[in-house]
């Protein structure tokens, strides 16, 4: 298909690598959020404080996956020397914390 039309594939693969960095994450928080949500699920449905926690760490392992992935891409387009694993685990841990923060201060029930 890309031999046909003369479009270089490495580009299109780096555009779906970081997309695919982006939408694993995304799709988790929100799921986190919708779960704690006491519009959504009533009382007696919600999870305990440990099982919240396992969801923040989860979240967290797939924001480091999920930048690191964009981070990769960006060191290949831009011809970077080194990946920027600071950046990727401080942006994680930041994202983490604040979704820990929200989930704890929702009211139990509406």
């Amino acid at each position: 298909m890309f031999g046909i039309s003369g479009i270089k594939p490495i580009p299109v693969i780096l555009a779906v690598q970081a997309v695919n960095g982006l939408i694993l994450p995304l799709i988790t928080y929100f799921l986190i959020v919708i779960v704690n949500d006491p519009s959504l699920i009533p009382v007696s449905g919600r999870h305990a404080s440990w099982y919240n926690a396992v969801l923040i760490l989860i979240l967290g392992c797939v924001l480091v996956l999920g930048f690191n992935n964009i981070d990769k891409v960006l060191v290949t387009v831009f011809k970077l020397k080194e990946p920027h694993l600071l950046v990727v685990f401080t942006l994680s841990g930041i994202i983490s914390l604040y979704t820990a923060f929200s989930v704890m201060k929702r009211p139990a029930s509406k």
